[in-house]
């Protein structure tokens, strides 16, 4: 559908307020269409709409059972409610994320994903370092491309400083 493809773009080039508009259109045209309401949640997320933006993707969760879909969009779900510091919500759909990624064995979603848990005890959970420590160094360990890895390095010193 282009306006499907037109929110996608437009969510690429960092355009959200005109992603939305695409957005909306394909869903007046088509409410079933999956990759509308996702493109739809995660702009709204982009500008800060989080209740929008969280309607949108269980819209899309409830529009699919396809496992390659559903990575994707529990990490979304997961980086909504981390959002709007509801933790608790972002580790459930986070760990649905991470379960669908070792399943498929979609290493880079993977990689994302632990990093994201690893930020939520991180910087939310206090006294919960050892366990972002465990994230992170689970995420490295999946890494190839050095220059990936320096941002969870640096995630990895962050902890250690904090430990001293």
């Amino acid at each position: 559908m282009e306006e499907v493809v037109k929110c996608e773009n437009f969510y690429i080039a960092g355009d959200y307020e005109r992603a939305i508009e695409a957005g909306k259109i394909a869903v007046e045209k088509d409410s079933n269409n999956l990759k509308a309401h996702y493109c739809l949640g995660r702009s709204y997320c982009k500008i800060g709409e989080f209740k929008l933006a969280l309607e949108h993707m269980t819209k899309a969760e409830r529009l699919t059972s396809d496992k390659q879909d559903l990575i994707y969009i529990y990490n979304q779900i997961g980086l909504i409610y981390d959002s709007m510091g509801y933790l608790d919500g972002a580790l459930l759909y986070y760990s649905r994320s991470l379960s669908l990624t070792k399943d498929l064995v979609n290493k880079s979603m993977q990689v994302s994903v632990l990093n994201n848990i690893g930020a939520i005890y991180y910087y939310n959970y206090k006294g919960e370092l050892d366990k972002a420590l465990d994230f992170y160094e689970e995420s490295l360990r999946l890494q190839t491309d050095e220059k990936e890895k320096a941002i969870t390095y640096n995630n990895i010193a962050n902890i250690y400083y904090n430990l001293l």
